[in-house]
């Protein structure tokens, strides 16, 4: 089982910088992890772009096996699964569907900020890549 641990990261309900960040594990080791971020955004796109691009990771690895996305979005996941339909975020949220589809990948959800530590080292990969983009280093 190979699992994509995926955050965003945001300044709160305003938009703003934005950050995601992505652990992918076999669980006997993290095979890559990475963050990210904008100037501008909101927090949901933060969510979208941490599962969009630890997808883009194990694709462009070539990494086998079956895969799950793990994340503390209830709404990422829920438009990664089709459970909720979109409607904002539309572009990301096409093309999050169009990698789940090619993974297969399932949907995990954990309790943020509950020291799940590979969630808890997702959530500080998305602050990194905020902070990146943030006028003032909060």
């Amino acid at each position: 089982m190979i699992s994509i641990y995926a955050d965003g990261s945001s300044n709160g309900g305003k938009k703003g910088a934005v950050g995601y960040g992505w652990i992918i594990t076999d669980w006997e080791r993290i095979i890559i992890a990475g963050s990210g971020g904008r100037e501008l955004g909101t927090n949901n796109q933060g969510e979208l772009l941490g599962a969009i691009s630890g997808l883009e990771d194990f694709l462009r690895l070539e990494l086998k096996g079956c895969v799950e996305l793990v994340s503390d979005s209830q709404y990422c996941l829920g438009v990664a699964s089709g459970k909720y339909v979109a409607k904002a975020n539309l572009e990301l949220v096409e093309y999050l569907k169009r990698l789940m589809h090619a993974t297969q990948a399932t949907v995990r959800w954990v309790r943020g900020h509950s020291g799940e530590p590979l969630n808890e080292k997702a959530d500080a990969l998305a602050l990194r890549g905020r902070l990146k983009y943030s006028n003032c280093h909060d």
